[in-house]
C-alpha cells in the first residue's frame, strides 16, 4: 500500500487581456525557455520536471482553469 504526500500549490493568474483570450499551454510549460511572463525566463519548470524525472515516486500534475494555475507534488512512499 502506498502512503501518499501530497502538496498543492495554486497561483491566480493575471493578464492584461481578457482571460477568455488566453490560456497557459500546458504542454509547453516544462519545455527550456518557455514562458508566458516573456523572454530570459522559462527554466524554473524545466528544473523542476528534470528533478522529477529522476525520482520514480514522485509526480506532478498541472491544471489551469479560468485564471487559477495549479500544481499538485505528489510524494509515494515505496510498499514495503
Amino acid at each position: 500500500m502506498y502512503n501518499n504526500l501530497c502538496w498543492k500549490h495554486k497561483n491566480n493568474f493575471k493578464k492584461n487581456i481578457p482571460l477568455f483570450n488566453y490560456s497557459i499551454n500546458l504542454k509547453n510549460i516544462y519545455r527550456k525557455g518557455y514562458s508566458s511572463k516573456g523572454s530570459n525566463r522559462g527554466i524554473g519548470l524545466y528544473n523542476v520536471q528534470q528533478i522529477l524525472n529522476e525520482h520514480k515516486y514522485c509526480t506532478l500534475e498541472t491544471s489551469y482553469n479560468t485564471g487559477v494555475f495549479i500544481q499538485t507534488l505528489i510524494l509515494k512512499r515505496e510498499e514495503k
